[in-house]
This record gives C-alpha cells, structure tokens and sequence, in this order.
C-alpha cells in the first residue's frame, strides 16, 4: 500500500513509502517523499517499543541538545504517536509508536494535503515541517 497526497489540482505531491514483505504486516511508511518547496526525502521513521519508551526518548535527546521538530502528538493517517527530530545534518527522523500496519493487500490511498489532516492531537504544525 502506497499513501499518496495531491494538491487541490489533484496532483501527486508526497508519498508514503514502506518495506514490502508481502503478506506480513509493517509500519505504513518507513520514508516520507515531499514535493515541497524542493523534491527530497522528508523524512525517515523509526518505530520505538513502547510509548514510555518514546516519551524517555524524547527526552533523552531534549536533555542532549537536540532540535525537536513536531511532537508529541498523534497522526491521523497512519495512526501513530509522532515525535519528530532533527539530525546534526538537520534532516528530519520520526520516532513512533501505536501505528497501522499494512501488508501487500492493501490498496494505494489518495488524500487531499492539508494541514488540518495532519493530527489528532499535539502541537501545531510547525512551519519548518513544510519545507
């Protein structure tokens, strides 16, 4: 299953990418593909063992100076708890848990882009996320 977002024109802008195993269940996405401003990977995800787990992460790498992105919050397409960060070379990872799984009989979805489906709950969405 592929996830794709289009514009209002009904163009293809991002696109969620995951490990095809076949019939066994994965995370919906392990990269994030945006058009943007520039074409580039947005970001990769990792998944964490349990929400305790994320939330000691977080702030783990908060106490270690790092740059929090966007998060804690949850997402609506894919379902996860989300906690993004920026790397030292400032490329963007994603940290998550409690997330849909899919497998090779799920179909591609198309979604309008907007921020008002990008999360259920947490922070708003920050400018530097749409670049």
């Amino acid at each position: 299953m592929v996830q794709l977002i289009h514009d209002s024109t009904g163009r293809d802008i991002t696109t969620f990418l995951h490990l095809d195993r076949g019939s066994e269940l994965v995370d919906h996405h392990c990269f994030f593909f945006f058009e943007g401003p520039r074409s580039h990977v947005h970001h990769s995800s990792f998944e964490t063992h349990d929400f305790d787990t994320q939330v000691l992460g977080h702030d783990w790498l908060r106490s270690k100076g790092y740059e929090n992105c966007w998060g804690v919050g949850r997402h609506i397409m894919g379902s996860q708890i989300f906690d993004y960060w920026f790397d030292t070379s400032r490329f963007i990872i994603e940290h998550y848990v409690d997330g849909d799984l899919v497998n090779d009989q799920h179909q591609t979805n198309r979604s309008l882009a907007t921020p008002d489906n990008l999360h259920v709950w947490g922070p708003d969405l920050p400018p530097t996320f749409l670049q």
